[in-house]
């Protein structure tokens, strides 16, 4: 995928991610109403870490540093809850605010990675033969996609 798709993807999912949230009220963001009782308020704290360990890794490829990037896949369900444990007694709105900050940090990042950056899939060892561009892909269009269908029938109960 070329940086002005990946842009557009970023972007047309990043709003319809934020047309979905919207419809939830404050108090209803605060219902476990989501699969292992999370709350939307939760899905949010778990977007925001998410991002915010993509613009991590990318601000290390942008300050020429090899990131701390790895994380085994039998891993995820523990960083998952480590998440859930360290965001869930935050207020909605800084969990709010922390989450929006990180997508507009990341995506004015991806911005300004070039072109070989995100999308040569050799440039960068440590991803294993992957490009740069699915760290942004994976944390925001990508992730965004593994939730929504859990979130529009949180809507609709």
């Amino acid at each position: 995928m070329d940086k002005s798709e990946l842009i557009q993807r970023m972007t047309e999912s990043r709003a319809e991610f934020e047309v979905l949230i919207a419809q939830f009220d404050d108090e209803r963001m605060l219902l476990p109403v989501l699969p292992g009782n999370w709350t939307v308020k939760d899905v949010l704290a778990h977007m925001g870490w998410w991002a915010r360990r993509a613009q991590l890794v990318i601000s290390a490829v942008l300050a020429g540093q090899e990131p701390v990037y790895s994380l085994d896949e039998k891993d995820l369900d523990n960083v998952n809850r480590k998440i859930y444990e360290d965001n869930r007694l935050l207020s909605l709105a800084d969990v709010r605010r922390e989450e929006a900050e990180s997508y507009r940090v990341l995506f004015v990042l991806v911005e300004s990675l070039s072109e070989d950056d995100l999308g040569n899939s050799s440039k960068f060892a440590w991803m294993n033969g992957s490009p740069l561009s699915v760290l942004a892909e994976w944390n925001t269009f990508g992730h965004y996609d593994e939730h929504f269908a859990d979130l529009r029938k949180a809507l609709a109960k």
